[in-house]
């Protein structure tokens, strides 16, 4: 779905000969991307938008360089919690509206400041979605991207010490090799690329009787580093954005719509300070705080049966 410049020929751009056929009326999609909770499926729109779908009218943001192929747009400025963070004010940071890339990108040299600025301590919460953490805007022409904790935090608190990070992110600079998957390519970053499992057994030998341990919440966040003229500054704009914001991209007039997506996130009322949330089944592996009763871990295959376990149902993202 990408623009034509992407594909071999026009022959195989998929959208331009649907474009050039008599099966659609307007010259754009929409999409609208769901989190796979409460009941709601994520929907494709051709030939138009589902209008139901949004909450609030489009606002219209031009391709940029688009000789490039990729659906991106131009980021004025990024702030978290209110603090301009110094990273645009040279007027070439974008962001490529990804549906295939589970966390939001951020380029290389400003993603720990990024990450750090919104990791908070999970204290006694089960869902770190629930956590209170600063804002994070992305301001773009004619909108600013605002993401609040529920949008961009994983959902699982980690104790102290441990990551769940690719090694090196989108990277360019990096060869490809068995243990690093994402190498510079969008159509990389799926959630089945989770690497090597036993470089976390390897790296993390923990005392599972452990006792006041520290827990952390973190977002989902992952380093871009590409060349020019695709990078520097480059964003990945994935499911963090697009589970917020109902996107409709115009073939015609090479532009992207964002609004407000029409979903039980967006509509839910105001949560309970109270509400904690709850862990999925045999999380507890994860964060390292046993709980009687509730699973026994015999050796490192033991455990690494369980995060292999809990890769294939999509408990964890895609990356460690």
């Amino acid at each position: 779905m990408g623009l034509k410049t992407l594909a071999v020929s026009d022959a195989y751009s998929y959208f331009d000969v649907l474009f050039h056929s008599a099966h659609i009326k307007e010259p754009n999609f929409g999409v609208f991307l769901s989190e796979g909770e409460d009941g709601e499926e994520s929907e494709f729109a051709f030939g138009g938008y589902d209008q139901k779908r949004v909450l609030e009218p489009l606002s219209w943001n031009p391709v940029a360089m688009q000789y490039i192929g990729y659906w991106q747009v131009k980021i004025i400025a990024v702030r978290v919690g209110g603090q301009l963070i110094d990273m645009c004010s040279d007027g070439i940071c974008r962001g490529v509206v990804d549906t295939g890339t589970s966390h939001l990108g951020i380029p290389a040299a400003w993603k720990d400041q990024v990450t750090k600025a919104l990791s908070v301590n999970a204290e006694d919460l089960l869902d770190c979605r629930l956590a209170s953490a600063p804002t994070l805007e992305i301001e773009l022409e004619t909108l600013n991207l605002t993401l609040n904790p529920q949008d961009y935090m994983r959902r699982l608190p980690l104790r102290e010490g441990v990551t769940v990070q690719s090694p090196h992110g989108v990277n360019d600079q990096v060869a490809p090799t068995a243990e690093n998957l994402a190498n510079g390519s969008l159509a990389k970053l799926r959630r089945n690329d989770t690497g090597n499992l036993s470089n976390l057994s390897n790296h993390s030998k923990f005392d599972i009787n452990a006792t006041n341990i520290v827990r952390h919440c973190s977002p989902r966040t992952i380093s871009v580093n590409l060349s020019a003229p695709v990078g520097p500054k480059l964003f990945i704009l994935g499911e963090p954005v697009l589970h917020k914001y109902y996107t409709v991209y115009d073939w015609e007039r090479l532009r992207v719509g964002f609004a407000r997506a029409n979903n039980s996130k967006n509509t839910a009322p105001a949560r309970d300070p109270s509400d904690k949330g709850r862990l999925p089944d045999d999380v507890e592996l994860l964060i390292q705080k046993k709980h009687p009763g509730k699973f026994a871990v015999d050796d490192d295959e033991s455990m690494m049966q369980r995060l292999e376990h809990l890769l294939d149902d999509d408990v964890l993202d895609w990356t460690y």
